[in-house]
């Protein structure tokens, strides 16, 4: 057969028209494939997983701030969603997937996972496998006697891991995996990954400070290992995935049998209508559907506060994030499993309300803050029917060049900038730019474009001049040392 030029041509044009198109992804389209910007909500399906279904109206949730955030998604401002889903008294009022995604694809929680895995200890502790968090780490780990276990290091506890406070040398915040001083870049060529954690020095006193470690959550299903006799998988399939309804699932196991209880991309991929049994789980006191799977006693001691938390958090219980929200004179209290990239599962007691987002893990720096942000500032209102009101102050112009100079956050590595611009002050962090409020001499507040809202407190150092901003964005505090 002849390949004809005109023809070579016309399908020349093609490819690079069909490349072209997929190169510009929307969140929805049509039937047609046009990009879809409007929103009609419509009631979740029942399926045969286990999920009643109700709408927003019937379980008091204000519909039309739901829909204008949803509009918002479809709109890009808020970009990057993969899926929203909200349970308000037991039953799911909200269901919306875009790009692609669907009810029936697993999703990566990334370190979500890692809030499963302290649901595994804590099962793992109701049938006295584990005799107390209190163990050390020492006693269940035999197998590791060759590696120095000097104090303080012998005393670090079960407890300590869970609340990210084992003392132990461990940077994984400060620079991105690939680089060669970031811990997550060592483990990765390490050849015993349990062995490699617990042989870092000890650098603090366990129990005293947070320090987010991976690691720490890969020693936690090594412990369940040990303490089971089966893999964190096959035991969280047994005791907790199987009792949920939840069937589709992967968690992969590295060269040496480890369970990557860590998160990451071989860690927990579920369903969001699975993530979203979880957090009822846990809202729910450990009971499904009439069967404890968890005890409430562990429910509440994992998600209590247990030591102060930054960036994804205010506070961090035992592998479960915890933040505030407060609106007028209501203080709502959540606790929530946070994975890289956006992957959340909220949940608030006090109004019975779980919310699942899952959202895409690569090229998206801002989807930590995201899914936060419309949690505080949409949803949350939303089941309240109250908006957040916020008053305004006269500047104050004798301050005004106190506040005025660029800011650094440590952990993470952010910059923030405040700077004067037609007699008014502004905020640049994440490469957006508001103006900001007062709302008395030190506290600000503001709305980034694509993010959200964002309250700004400055407070001053020995010399009475101001050294430092604290931003709350969502439920993430940042603290910035002034710089410059």
């Amino acid at each position: 057969m002849t390949n004809h030029p005109s023809m070579v041509y016309c399908v020349s044009v093609f490819v690079l028209l069909l490349a072209s198109a997929c190169a510009t992804v929307s969140p929805r389209v049509d039937s047609q494939g046009r990009p879809q910007y409007e929103y009609v909500y419509n009631e979740p399906e029942e399926t045969d997983d286990g999920w009643e279904a109700s709408s927003l109206d019937t379980e008091g949730v204000d519909l039309e701030r739901i829909e204008a955030l949803i509009r918002n998604i479809l709109n890009g401002r808020f970009e990057n969603i993969h899926s929203v889903l909200l349970v308000k008294n037991g039953k799911l009022v909200l269901e919306e997937y875009f790009y692609g995604y669907n009810r029936d694809k697993t999703h990566q929680l990334r370190s979500a996972t890692k809030s499963v895995t302290s649901i595994l200890v804590g099962i793992a502790k109701d049938q006295k496998r584990i005799n107390s968090v209190d163990q050390t780490l020492y006693e269940i780990f035999p197998e590791y006697e060759e590696l120095d276990w000097s104090a303080p290091k012998n005393r670090i506890t079960v407890k300590h891991v869970l609340t990210m406070t084992a003392g132990l040398d461990w940077n994984e915040w400060t620079y991105p995996n690939r680089d060669p001083r970031s811990s997550s870049y060592k483990i990765s060529r390490s050849d015993d990954l349990i062995a490699f954690v617990l042989g870092r020095k000890a650098v603090q006193s366990p129990g005293e400070n947070f320090n987010y470690s991976s690691g720490l959550s890969l020693v936690l299903g090594a412990v369940i290992k040990n303490k089971t006799g089966v893999n964190a998988n096959v035991y969280a399939e047994k005791y907790l995935f199987n009792p949920l309804n939840i069937s589709e699932f992967s968690w992969q196991q590295g060269p040496d049998g480890v369970v990557y209880t860590c998160g990451g991309e071989k860690g927990l991929w579920l369903k969001p209508r699975d993530m979203a049994k979880i957090g009822f789980l846990y809202i729910n006191n450990g009971n499904w559907k009439g069967q404890q799977i968890v005890s409430s006693e562990w429910v509440k001691e994992s998600t209590a506060a247990h030591v102060n938390a930054f960036f994804a958090g205010s506070e961090y219980g035992y592998q479960w994030w915890r933040g505030e929200k407060v609106i007028g004179t209501k203080s709502i209290k959540v606790f929530y499993a946070a994975g890289h990239g956006g992957q959340y599962i909220f949940v608030c007691p006090s109004m019975d309300l779980v919310a699942v987002f899952t959202s895409k893990v690569y090229g998206n720096p801002l989807g930590v803050v995201r899914p936060q942000v419309m949690m505080v500032d949409h949803i949350i209102p939303a089941v309240l029917s109250q908006a957040s009101s916020k008053k305004t102050v006269a500047l104050n112009y004798e301050l005004k060049g106190e506040y005025i100079g660029e800011y650094e956050c440590r952990i993470p590595r952010v910059k923030l900038k405040i700077f004067e611009s037609g007699n008014e002050l502004h905020c640049k962090v994440f490469d957006e730019k508001t103006k900001i409020y007062p709302e008395s001499d030190f506290i600000f507040y503001g709305n980034l474009k694509n993010i959200g809202n964002v309250q700004l407190k400055f407070s001053t150092g020995e010399n009475e001049k101001v050294d430092m901003v604290i931003t709350k964005i969502g439920f993430a505090i940042l603290q910035f040392k002034k710089v410059l």
